[in-house]
């Protein structure tokens, strides 16, 4: 029930610059703690073969959860986790959606949520789209999570400003700038501590 909702009829008075909107809707997601977001347009070859499109949706707000570190093999809780956590993020990763959704709806706009097992778009192509993963032999990859992620989608009629996709090269983003956190981001080096 949460996938899809009706709007508020009067729309909300928003700001007319879309990186300001934009701003606001990422803003909203990493408060509930998504890893990163992006946002882009949905080209006509995202939507799935057999899926009727969304009528008006043309933005899409892709939303990446990075999976937590398991704990060592030797740790029992080990098996209790490691067959849940995709399951897990999957629902971490509605939950936010919905957040993200209900933020929308609350403002006039009609939206929808596309997660794994319920989704009418390419969640993989979205996420290439807007820059937050790049396409390798083996699948997706984020340059800068190693542990794995989850992908959901919030597709909207609200018009946003859009991100751009990243050059191939981006995967091996793992550079000097990422291992000493120059511009503002968590370092690599405190990032491996951490884990």
């Amino acid at each position: 029930r949460f996938l899809e909702g009706e709007p508020v009829e009067k729309e909300a008075p928003v700001p007319r610059d879309l990186d300001r909107r934009a701003v606001d809707i990422k803003g909203c997601a990493y408060f509930m703690d998504a890893s990163q977001v992006g946002i882009c347009h949905i080209p006509d070859n995202a939507w799935l073969d057999g899926a009727d499109p969304v009528a008006g949706h043309d933005h899409a707000v892709v939303m990446l959860f990075e999976h937590p570190r398991l704990p060592d093999a030797d740790n029992l809780a080990r098996g209790w986790v490691e067959g849940a956590v995709d399951a897990s993020y999957e629902m971490r990763g509605l939950e936010i959606g919905a957040c993200v959704s209900g933020h929308m709806r609350q403002m006039g706009f009609d939206t929808r949520i596309h997660v794994p097992g319920a989704q009418l778009l390419d969640l993989d192509r979205l996420a290439v789209l807007t820059g937050l993963c790049v396409r390798q032999e083996d699948g997706l990859a984020n340059p800068f999570i190693e542990t794995g992620f989850t992908i959901v989608v919030v597709s909207t009629n609200y018009e946003l400003a859009c991100d751009t996709p990243l050059a191939a090269s981006a995967a091996n983003a793992r550079d000097k700038a990422y291992w000493e956190g120059i511009n503002g981001a968590t370092s690599g080096r405190e990032r491996s501590r951490r884990a």
